[in-house]
Formats: C-alpha cells, sequence, structure tokens
C-alpha cells in the first residue's frame, strides 16, 4: 500500500473529520467510524493500543451517560432510575436514565470515536518532524506549529507517564475490576482521580518549566526556520482534491435538503436527493 506523504494524510484526516461533523445519521456515522477504525488498525505501531481503546470505551461511556441523564427529547423511556423522586426533587420523576438518550449519546460518540481513531492513527504513521513539517507545508500560522510540535514531542512523554502513575496507584491497591460496581460513575471518579490529578499535576510543572526555558533563552516563534519536506506527488493531490470535491458536494447537499426541510427553497427535481441525505445522511 501506497505510503502517502504527511501533509496528504493530515488532509484526509481533516476531510474524514469534517464529515463526521457533517453527517448526522448513525449508518453514515458508523461508516466513518469504521473507516477510521480501519486506518488505525493499519497502521505499523500500536504500541499505545490499550490506551486507544480504554479512551474510546470513556469517550462512548461518559457520553450515553451524559445525554441519558440530561435527554430533553420526546419521546423519552425510562431505562433506570437512579435515584427517587424522594431523593432528586429536582428532575422529572428523580435522576433517570432515559433509553432514547442511551441511544443518542451512543450515535453522538461516534463522531468523538471518528477523531480518536483518526488521531491515533496519524500519530502511529509518522514521527513528530514529519508532521511539524508538514503544517509547514501547508502554511499554518508559525505559532499554531510550534504548539503542535511541543504537544507531539510531549505526548508519548505523557502516556509514559500516566504509565507510571497507573502501576504506581495499582502498587498502592488501586483495582478496577475488584468490585462489580467498578463501571459505576463513582469507581471510574476514583479512579479517574488517582490517575488524572497526578498527571495534570506533572503536566503543568512541565509546562512551566518549559516556558521558563524558552524565555531565559529569548525564545522567538517567528525565528523557527520553517522544516522543508518532499512536494506532494500528483496523484497525492488528485486524492485530496477529490476527497475535498466530495466533501464540498456533501455539504451542498446538506444545506439543500436543510432549506427544503425548513420551506425556505426546493426543487422538485431534487427530491431524491432530499430523500437520500434525511435516510443515509
Amino acid at each position: 500500500m501506497m505510503r502517502l506523504r504527511a501533509p496528504s494524510a493530515l488532509l484526509l484526516v481533516v476531510q474524514l473529520a469534517l464529515a463526521a461533523l457533517l453527517v448526522e445519521q448513525p449508518p453514515a456515522l458508523l461508516v466513518l467510524a469504521v473507516l477510521a477504525g480501519l486506518y488505525w488498525v493499519g497502521g505499523p505501531a500500536r504500541r499505545h493500543a490499550g490506551w486507544v481503546v480504554a479512551a474510546l470505551l470513556l469517550a462512548t461511556w461518559s457520553i450515553c451517560i451524559t445525554q441519558g441523564l440530561f435527554y430533553q427529547g420526546w419521546p423519552r423511556t425510562p431505562a433506570l432510575t437512579l435515584l427517587p423522586a424522594a431523593w432528586f426533587p429536582l428532575g422529572d420523576g428523580g435522576l433517570v436514565l432515559y433509553r432514547e438518550g442511551l441511544w443518542h449519546g451512543l450515535v453522538q460518540s461516534l463522531r468523538l470515536d471518528v477523531m480518536v481513531l483518526l488521531g491515533a492513527g496519524l500519530l502511529g504513521r509518522y514521527a513528530a518532524d514529519e508532521l511539524t513539517a508538514a503544517l509547514a507545508v501547508l502554511r499554518l500560522p508559525r505559532v499554531l506549529g510550534f504548539l503542535v510540535a511541543v504537544v507531539l514531542r510531549y505526548l508519548p512523554l505523557m502516556l509514559g507517564e500516566l504509565r507510571t502513575i497507573w502501576t504506581a496507584q495499582r502498587m498502592r491497591g488501586l483495582r478496577l475490576g475488584g468490585s462489580p460496581w467498578w463501571f459505576a460513575p463513582w469507581g471510574l471518579a476514583r479512579a479517574g482521580r488517582a490517575l488524572l490529578v497526578p498527571l495534570l499535576v506533572g503536566t503543568i510543572r512541565r509546562a512551566d518549566e518549559i516556558a521558563t526555558a524558552l524565555h531565559s533563552r529569548g525564545f522567538s516563534v517567528e525565528a523557527v526556520p520553517r522544516e522543508s519536506q518532499a512536494a506532494p506527488t500528483v496523484q497525492e493531490r488528485l486524492l485530496v482534491m477529490g476527497g475535498w470535491l466530495l466533501l464540498l458536494l456533501l455539504a451542498v447537499a446538506y444545506l439543500l435538503t436543510r432549506l427544503h426541510l425548513a420551506g425556505v427553497y426546493s426543487l422538485p427535481r431534487l427530491q431524491p436527493l432530499y430523500a437520500w441525505v434525511v435516510a443515509y445522511g
């Protein structure tokens, strides 16, 4: 399989992410999630597969729970009553998880899953230097390129520190699977506090050290030379242009359908397009 250069791969990933933000129907989001998953699985480096899966599960779980608790659409069917109305008078019949809200959250979580899988696949295929050079080739602002470069260079260090914190907390007795209620909000909150608080403290300390070191050396983003990288091939340019064209056509189709549904503008000849967008988009 042809390995795309970093600028072309970055643009294609951005196109898929924009498509995930644009579509609404579950089948279309599922197709994009499957494509993003295949892109991640096909990568050469999967050392942090456990953390990627954990991020996917945590994102899906949190979105489903929040949507299930605060779903405002109708109809809504109670799936589980966490607190009765006598204990939680603020809600409609107590603190309730609604079945429609859980399904809505599951569908919406596919968007975030697409982003996570695309990012993991991109980081697994390209080194930080390649992605930084790709930002320069795409003529993005130097400040943005510098910030992305710092994040990319320190992301493996943060993952290693998180693994160290996890090992230390397990040695102190932290267990996720030791109770049948470990997946409950209080169990995950306890585990998250034990892992994220030390990680956040260490990250803030490291960011302060980096800022102090850059300031003491008189660092200026504008003085950083742009890294060079080979220009994309003709095939890559055609692939990226085709992706932008498909994304533009999809956006136009969504706009025309929205105008049709709102009664603002409609053409009889476009009825099949409207039906397709409503059913599959």
